[in-house]
């Protein structure tokens, strides 16, 4: 079947970072930020175990942002000060953690082809991250939030990343036939399990993330320039068969 949408993973593959490094920058400036309300050391240790809770959640129920709340708010305190703080942070600091990041120079482009082309399309990012930072990270990139049709965030998700249930979610909202939708990503194991459930998939080995299980053999692979150029040229994936 002809693809007919493409879902994009952010961090990795619109976005070249290093993911380890910006999680650490990250962490390191919030927890500061809010170190007069609640200890950086409890704060750390809770934002993981929090961040854990949604990975495991399916309540279909709950957003994952209902998960997150529910389980940090309580466990680190001052939830009314702290609240405000954190988004307030979003605003002020986060922007900041864009200068540890080198986009590709022609990500703006390749969005912008992907739209000309007439195909649908939707950031599928791990949705752990409240909007406003993912927006951001767009930004980051060239494109702009407004390009995608949906951009998965953890006020609109229920389930995360590697869970099936993320994918299924988001083509169920989107109307999209799994056999017609691709999935574009640097993560074996968290964007190639997408095959799982009848989509196509495309590797990004710029920043490509390989943990050996379980393992998935994706239908596309090369570099985000690679797959420009497949898509300009009608190469590789997009080759009409």
């Amino acid at each position: 079947m002809p693809i007919k949408a493409i879902l994009f993973d952010l961090d990795g593959t619109l976005l070249p970072i290093d993911t380890d490094q910006f999680v650490a920058g990250y962490i390191r400036t919030l927890s500061e930020y809010v170190s007069h309300l609640v200890d950086p050391a409890l704060f750390v240790k809770q934002l993981f175990a929090s961040t854990a809770a949604m990975i495991r959640n399916r309540d279909p129920g709950k957003t994952n942002k209902d998960v997150f709340d529910e389980d940090f708010y309580p466990k680190v305190g001052n939830g009314e000060a702290l609240i405000p703080l954190v988004d307030l942070f979003y605003a002020e600091e986060f922007p900041k953690l864009s200068a540890i990041v080198h986009p590709h120079p022609f990500t703006s482009d390749l969005i912008r082809t992907v739209k000309e082309r007439g195909y649908r399309t939707a950031v599928a990012t791990n949705p752990l991250f409240p909007k406003s930072a993912i927006e951001q990270r767009i930004l980051w990139t060239g494109a702009r939030p407004e390009q995608f049709e949906w951009i998965t965030t953890y006020e609109n998700s229920h389930f995360t990343k590697p869970n099936v249930e993320y994918y299924e979610e988001l083509i169920e909202r989107l109307k999209l036939p799994p056999e017609e939708t691709l999935m574009v990503g640097n993560d074996v194991q968290e964007d190639m399990v997408a095959k799982e459930i009848g989509l196509k998939t495309y590797l990004v080995t710029d920043k490509k993330i390989d943990r050996g299980e379980p393992s998935y053999l994706p239908d596309g692979e090369g570099s985000l320039w690679d797959f420009y150029q497949d898509l300009l040229w009608g190469r590789g994936i997009f080759a009409e068969v």
